[in-house]
């Protein structure tokens, strides 16, 4: 067990905790976002095969909400954030 605690993948998290909020939520969105698309896909798979079979929907669905909220959310937290500055007219 204690080799595992000292793999990288932990010490990755030990950092991630440790990490200021924006340098977290970027580190966040650069693990999750690359995976929410292949999830979407995922889960609509399931959704489909549940149709086809005449299963319930309330799980498939629910689960593709999530990723898709969860896909949205991060979409716009790597967003870059400029500040906003009025244009400067031209006199002439």
């Amino acid at each position: 067990m204690a080799g595992s605690v000292r793999s990288a993948e932990w010490r990755f998290f030990a950092v991630l905790i440790q990490a200021k909020c924006a340098a977290r939520r970027r580190l966040v969105a650069l693990v999750v976002l690359p995976a929410c698309p292949a999830a979407f896909d995922g889960h609509h798979g399931l959704l489909v095969a549940a149709v086809q079979n005449g299963d319930p929907l309330a799980g498939p669905l629910a689960a593709m909400g999530v990723v898709f909220v969860l896909l949205q959310a991060l979409g716009r937290c790597t967003t870059p954030c400029r500040p906003t500055r009025p244009r400067r007219r031209r006199r002439g």
